[in-house]
């Protein structure tokens, strides 16, 4: 099936289900030679963790990383490198009812008559979940084109719902929970977040993100759109990218849809294609866009490293004279 794997020299393929026993990737392509730990990806993944346990979705996983091929005391052998994240806090009883039922807004029914077989168990190989081991591969990329290149790559919450929330401080972005770069919008973000949990009811996102380039890379940015915008447009809440070009930065705005897993009623088709209403219970997030900020950044890492690889690749061709 396709859509399990993205990048063509730098190349992640995912495995494994919501709530299966773990989830994972294999990162090929990348460089030999490169410092890579547990504990640098593991920071990666803690920042994709729910910080604010009230505002935000209520499934607690450790996400606890383990390097299982292509690292050898410390440093990238070249060899494919195998991530595994083990699932612990699985509830299967919160989506019993799902067996019969399609959830509204979910790739449930899409599954369900393209392969004849669908995971229900949090939305399986479709949920948000398996945005995990983007986030760890995507800090693979980040310690390679970081200290290489000297390339940086910030996201912050641009957007919730109506309320704009601008760029102010790098120190308020690195110290907020929910990735909001004005410390004085915060409260305003936790009581917008607080009536949607209250209501049962779920709020979109735009998350910003902007692409510091040296020099000598800035003026190929451009003809990196394409590229980005398809790696960005994989993640399975997004649903629009703008580019904008600035002297030495590439900016980037990225529209998140709203939570489709609501705790309110809402009508739905079983699957003898019988109406029904379904109420959802269990684990979400009133808004998605807030954990999509460091998924976000990493599919510009990834998208990124695979650009600098095939232009690598056209470098070395020319000079060797191949085609």
């Amino acid at each position: 099936m396709a859509g399990n794997s993205f990048g063509k020299l730098f190349r992640v393929t995912s495995f494994g289900e919501s709530h299966g026993p773990a989830i994972g990737c294999i990162v090929d392509g990348c460089p030999p030679g490169l410092p890579i730990d547990a504990a640098g990806i593991q920071r990666a993944l803690d920042r994709r963790r729910p910080r604010v346990v009230a505002a935000l979705g209520q499934r607690r996983e450790p996400d606890q990383v383990e390097i299982l091929s292509g690292v050898f005391e410390g440093r990238t052998t070249g060899h494919p490198i195998a991530l595994l994240i083990r699932n612990r806090d699985v509830r299967w009883i919160d989506y019993s009812r799902l067996d019969q039922l399609f959830r509204p807004g979910h790739a449930e029914y899409t599954y369900w008559h393209k392969y004849g077989i669908n995971d229900h168990r949090g939305g399986g190989r479709a949920s948000a979940r398996e945005t995990a081991v983007r986030v760890a591969a995507g800090a693979i990329a980040s310690a390679w084109l970081g200290p290489r290149y000297g390339v940086e790559v910030r996201g912050w919450l641009s957007r919730i719902g109506s309320l704009e929330l601008p760029f102010r401080d790098a120190s308020d972005l690195a110290a907020s929970p929910r990735f909001v770069a004005d410390a004085r919008l915060e409260p305003l973000v936790e009581a917008l977040l607080a009536d949607y949990r209250e209501s049962g009811d779920s709020v979109g996102a735009e998350v910003a993100l902007t692409l510091a380039l040296p020099e000598a890379l800035a003026d190929r940015a451009p003809a990196w759109r394409g590229l980005l915008g398809k790696a960005l447009m994989s993640v399975n809440a997004v649903k629009a990218v703008e580019f904008d070009e600035a002297e030495d930065a590439l900016q980037i705005r990225v529209a998140v849809k709203p939570t489709p897993s609501v705790h309110l009623p809402r009508r739905t088709i079983d699957k003898a294609g019988r109406p029904a209403v379904l109420l959802t219970r269990g684990k979400r997030d009133p808004c998605v866009g807030i954990r999509a900020v460091p998924i976000l950044e990493a599919m510009v890492w990834l998208g990124l490293a695979d650009v600098m690889l095939r232009e690598r690749a056209v470098q070395a061709g020319a000079l060797t004279g191949g085609g």
